[in-house]
């Protein structure tokens, strides 16, 4: 697990109970086996253009999305890593974001 790659998961907060991919936001020295949570941000594809500081990713061959989401700056928290799936969707690059 990395700094900049998308996970499935589900939080037990009320805006991320179902699974959706989260970004890992934790600095990787501190992304070990030994963790017992990461920190992230969740991704949503109910996309509301008024949130103009939730960035929005959208599709493409390298980063596994499926459709345009937006990243829920506003809501970072940490996730439990059993949370977690065990298959991440990629890394970031740059050229997701709008």
């Amino acid at each position: 697990m990395k700094r900049g790659e998308l996970w499935i998961g589900s939080a037990t907060a009320d805006f991320a109970k179902k699974p959706r991919p989260h970004l890992i936001v934790q600095a990787n020295p501190y992304c070990s086996d030994e963790a017992e949570s990461v920190v992230i941000c969740p991704l949503t594809s109910f996309i509301q253009p008024q949130i103009r500081y939730r960035v929005i990713l959208n599709p493409n061959l390298n980063n596994g999305l499926e459709q345009p989401s937006q990243l829920m700056i506003d809501k970072i928290t940490h996730l439990n890593l059993q949370k977690l799936s065990a298959v991440h969707l990629t890394i970031l690059d740059y050229t997701s974001f709008t």
